[in-house]
């Protein structure tokens, strides 16, 4: 959104804020960059790349938790955050309500235990609201934008029972947005959600 990107950290139930101001800047020809490693610095605004001091491309000025957000999950599933577009003025992000799996000995959440939500970022003031996805969607997925409408794409591979494959439309010409009846698609589990010419692809 502008100059900031959105990004989410699926595991920590966060999502990232990096300023990117200085992207034209970094991916620029830069021939008379100095030198660096082997001991030697970079100066303030640079950050040693290749044995070459370049100018920094984005820097994190923020994270917002998920976990602060209320309803954002349902125990024992956590928010976990997936996709990110931009759309209508705002940053919307597929959140799955996931629970640890039992038989894993290593935190893994993977077993949907509740409806998905979207996350709706004002970038203007950081503030997180959200957005049922209704109950056909346990596990929201790729996202993708047609006109006044998000596409959600929804379905578990691992747990089809309890997350079938679904495509929820959202309307996005209203406000605040709502989310439409959903679309089965199972036994398929969108994995990515594209629009060209007039078609959607999943």
């Amino acid at each position: 959104y502008g100059t900031t990107a959105y990004v989410a950290l699926y595991v920590a139930q966060k999502i990232a804020k990096v300023a990117l101001s200085g992207l034209a800047a970094c991916a620029a020809p830069d021939p008379g960059a100095p030198a660096c490693g082997g001991g030697g610095a970079c100066p303030a605004g640079r950050t040693c790349v290749a044995g070459t001091c370049r100018p920094v491309c984005g820097t994190v000025t923020g994270q917002l938790d998920l976990l602060a957000v209320e309803g954002a999950a349902t125990p024992p599933g956590l928010p976990t955050p997936s996709d990110v577009v931009v759309a209508a003025g705002r940053v919307f992000v597929g959140l799955s309500n996931l629970a640890d799996d039992p038989g894993d000995p290593y935190p893994f959440w993977v077993i949907p235990s509740g409806p998905g939500k979207l996350a709706m970022v004002d970038p203007a003031t950081d503030v997180v609201t959200l957005l049922p996805l209704g109950p056909a969607c346990t596990k929201p997925g790729p996202l993708a934008v047609h006109g006044a409408t998000l596409w959600v794409g929804c379905g578990s591979l691992s747990f089809p029972d309890l997350a079938p494959g679904v495509l929820v439309p959202v309307d996005l010409a209203v406000s605040p947005p709502v989310a439409r009846a959903a679309i089965p698609v199972s036994p398929i589990v969108p994995g990515a959600l594209a629009f060209c010419g007039g078609m959607g692809y999943v």
